[in-house]
């Protein structure tokens, strides 16, 4: 979360304290409690299903109500999208339900009116809007309220709350209504704009990994993954340039940051890895050189760990290697590592091996450091898997053990098209909800087609 929207989370958390501060003396204590705790709900949810899940049981408590939920309103203008309608029969809205706000409703009344809707009695409901009779029936409830949630002078949804039996709704009550609205649309238009801006680092990282390239004898697969909060988006990123020799430079890098600064650095970056490694043929090692000379003169200051890996066919290799390699190799690796976690071989009988070498320092940490290239000869049908530390790092738990996870995960997916394998190797190392992003780049030798 951004300094900017740790503020507005802190100023939401203390007008809630506030609130329940000031009312303390004519709320139930649990009503008092579900405002506290709603403060904490609204100052650290960062999505908006999130939102969803939560408020409704808590403004269920605060006003001892049977049924709250959500509604937002949808880019168009025109309908409201329900979130987690909690509470309700079978018939009423559902999850994912939308409300058109052209037809009148209690719901559409609160949104043009920006004014809360409030019904003592369900014959009330239905005496105002007859079209809607069934489905209000069929809620079972007696006494309903709909708040608008007004921010910025915009309506951005609805908070729903109603009673199965008749509920006198005083000044206490309709105080508290107001206050949840008020605080509920703040946090709804915090969200939205975390989402949008993830939503924008996104867009740009993702438009600067590109589309695989085909190279004869290697089968190539790569995933993005984006972190699930906030505007964990940025420095992660993956490559593969078809060299004029028949080679193929592969990178994975990790700008550090988790913003849209990072993502345009990793967009510089790569663009400069990418024009060095068709600029003249040398070895992944003094390609690194050369990167960081040129960030230092482009005054590129920020830090970038990587791995470049050059898979050159064994006609192209230098004789000695061909030589040594034996039948079926067909490509010979050679990589450096710059302060990332090392690549790892996956043998076809399930295998595997780290790729570990001597450490070497970051990039951006010190100019004219030692690169090292490293040699490997990929026998047919095994695989290189290059990943960033998202992959395998997590709180409470060491970088070596990540790895050694992901060893045991990628064991047993051996035979496994590289599509597949990448596909559950996110599942089972990353989940749903990751908090950080990951790059993952799979080499595979006896191939020729790329994801």
């Amino acid at each position: 979360m951004s300094v900017e929207q740790q503020g507005s989370a802190d100023r939401l958390q203390e007008d809630v304290e506030e609130l329940a501060s000031d009312l303390r003396s004519g709320l139930q204590p649990r009503s008092v409690a579900a405002l506290l705790r709603l403060s904490d709900v609204l100052s650290r949810t960062e999505t908006l299903g999130a939102l969803a899940e939560q408020v409704p049981e808590v403004a269920r408590a605060a006003l001892d109500a049977d049924h709250a939920a959500v509604g937002l309103s949808e880019p168009d203008g025109d309908h409201l999208q329900y979130l987690d309608p909690d509470g309700l029969p079978e018939d009423p809205p559902r999850p994912g339900r939308q409300v058109p706000l052209a037809v009148p409703s209690p719901v559409a009344d609160a949104v043009r009116t920006r004014r809360p809707v409030v019904f003592a009695r369900l014959a009330d409901a239905v005496h105002a809007h007859p079209t809607s009779r069934d489905e209000l029936v069929a809620a079972g409830l007696e006494t309903t309220a709909h708040v608008p949630l007004v921010t910025a002078g915009s309506v951005v949804g609805v908070l729903d709350v109603a009673w199965r039996e008749p509920r006198p709704l005083g000044r206490l009550e309709h105080d508290v209504m107001q206050a949840l609205g008020g605080f509920i649309a703040q946090a709804v238009a915090r969200i939205q704009m975390i989402e949008q801006r993830r939503s924008s680092a996104e867009t740009l990282q993702r438009s600067l990994l590109t589309h695989l390239p085909v190279v004869d004898g290697l089968e190539l697969s790569a995933r993005y993954v984006p972190a699930a909060y906030g505007e964990e988006v940025g420095g992660d990123w993956y490559d593969v340039v078809r060299l004029p020799d028949g080679s193929a430079a592969c990178v994975i890098g990790d700008v550090a940051g988790h913003d849209m600064a990072a993502a345009a650095a990793m967009g510089q970056v790569r663009g400069l890895l990418r024009a060095f490694a068709v600029d003249r043929d040398e070895g992944p090692g003094d390609l690194v050189h050369r990167l960081e000379r040129a960030m230092v003169s482009l005054d590129l200051d920020v830090l970038v760990t990587l791995v470049v890996l050059r898979a050159e066919p064994l006609a192209a290799a230098e004789p000695p290697a061909a030589a040594e390699a034996g039948p079926g190799s067909g490509f010979r690796l050679r990589w450096t590592n710059a302060g990332h976690p090392p690549p790892l071989l996956l043998r076809p009988d399930g295998s595997t091996e780290l790729l570990e070498t001597e450490p070497e320092l970051l990039i951006g940490l010190l100019t004219g450091s030692t690169r090292s290239d490293h040699d490997l000869d990929l026998p047919a049908g095994a695989t290189v898997l290059l990943y960033t530390d998202g992959l395998v790092e997590r709180r409470g738990r060491s970088l070596t053990d990540g790895i050694e996870e992901l060893r045991d995960v990628l064991s047993r997916l051996a035979g496994k098209g590289l599509d597949e394998l990448l596909d559950e190797l996110v599942v089972a190392l990353v989940g749903a909800h990751p908090d950080d992003d990951c790059a993952l780049l799979a080499i595979r030798g006896g191939g020729g087609s790329s994801r």
